[in-house]
């Protein structure tokens, strides 16, 4: 099995195109084990998915003929990934609650917490239960990443209490994210765990707040598109 570590050296969300080269580079010239080379291919075809070349990565992951578990279920995982960003959720739900269910059976957290993670957002209406079962490894771990992994938590919940118009409950979310950022994160996330702060103030109607902590990211980086449009949404709605 390839340390998490390791794999996240490896990746960048936000370069699907270096990730995928890179790993394709790591494939051919670090590992030896058919178990990890296996595991590294699932990896491709996430990166894959990334850029939107999903019959790519789905015949990647269909060829990949391993029992190792780690292999079988970052499989699932990967497919479950695919099947979301397509918008077939109902066929993704099922491989993320058993990719959850495998890496909660050999002592796997940070993959438990991320198959429940997005079996939250596969399915909104149980997004609270697979939450809380997330935050339940997640908090019985001593691992730093796998607790980085309570920011995208409470925020996906966030996002998916703000759609239904529950804005009190998404705001108490994004504060937890806030709070998950400035525990075991970086800068990028809270910036990103302050956005969605602000964002969820103007819901409430609290648009004093929101601009305070918006001006405050706005003079931080003056580029971040989000940070102006959302500016832009505030002097819409004055106080």
């Amino acid at each position: 099995m390839i340390p998490q570590e390791r794999l996240n050296e490896l990746w960048d969300s936000s370069d699907p195109h270096g990730t995928e080269q890179r790993l394709r580079d790591a494939d051919t010239n670090q590992f030896a084990l058919r178990s990890d080379r296996n595991e590294l291919a699932t990896q491709i075809a996430r990166a894959l998915g990334l850029q939107g070349r999903h019959d790519e990565a789905l015949d990647m992951l269909a060829r990949i003929d391993d029992d190792a578990p780690v292999v079988r279920l970052r499989v699932l995982l990967e497919r479950g990934r695919i099947l979301h960003a397509l918008g077939r959720h109902s066929q993704a739900l099922p491989l993320f609650e058993e990719a959850a269910r495998r890496a909660g059976d050999f002592g796997h957290d940070f993959l438990a917490v991320d198959a429940l993670s997005m079996a939250a957002l596969a399915d909104p209406h149980r997004a609270g239960e697979h939450t809380a079962a997330a935050l339940a490894v997640l908090y019985r771990s001593d691992d730093e990443r796998v607790r980085r992994l309570a920011i995208g938590l409470y925020a996906n919940l966030g996002q998916v209490l703000l759609d239904k118009h529950d804005y009190v409950g998404a705001h108490e979310q994004f504060q937890l994210a806030e709070d998950a950022a400035r525990a075991h994160g970086g800068e990028d996330e809270l910036h990103r765990a302050r956005w969605a702060v602000a964002r969820s103030l103007r819901a409430l109607g609290r648009h004093d707040e929101a601009l305070a902590i918006l001006h405050h990211l706005a003079e931080a980086r003056p580029d971040d598109p989000d940070v102006q449009e959302e500016l832009r949404l505030q002097e819409h709605h004055p106080s």
